[in-house]
């Protein structure tokens, strides 16, 4: 008898655990990409390949159940940047905001770039891979989705 209530007790737990898991995405920030690197998100795609070792101040909120993320970071060295982007495919306002509309975890939070401000023009969008990056010209801050 001893040994089913532990077990009733360990499942509960981990039921507990899984439920209160699903109702919070995670959310992460790095002080530089070689912080960054020493844990394996970059490694397995939680992040845009753009990111080079200048980058700094690098955050990210994702649900792993929807693969869903949305981030920024900023970065000391334009050109190194600017080859990159120019790389990438360019998008229009209007699929970055419907994309953007379909994803409902992660939630969209609150430093990310206001929608309102995609769709006026101010800033270049692209597609590298499965991430959508969002930029101004000439600016030192990226953000990105996917």
């Amino acid at each position: 008898m001893p040994n089913l209530l532990k077990l009733s007790f360990a499942l509960i737990l981990c039921l507990f655990l899984s439920l209160s898991g699903c109702s919070e995405s995670p959310y992460v920030e790095f002080y530089s990409y070689h912080e960054l690197m020493e844990y394996e998100f970059f490694s397995h795609g939680w992040f845009p390949g753009i990111l080079k070792e200048d980058a700094f101040a690098i955050k990210e909120t994702y649900d792993v159940g929807s693969q869903h993320a949305f981030g920024q970071f900023e970065f000391k060295k334009l050109e190194l940047y600017e080859a990159e982007l120019s790389k990438c495919l360019p998008v229009v306002s209007g699929l970055v905001l419907d994309k953007i509309e379909k994803i409902k975890r992660p939630a969209l939070p609150k430093w990310f770039v206001p929608k309102d401000s995609i769709a006026n023009g101010k800033y270049l969008l692209l597609q590298q891979g499965d991430f959508y990056l969002i930029t101004e010209k000439n600016a030192y801050r990226i953000y990105f989705f996917r």
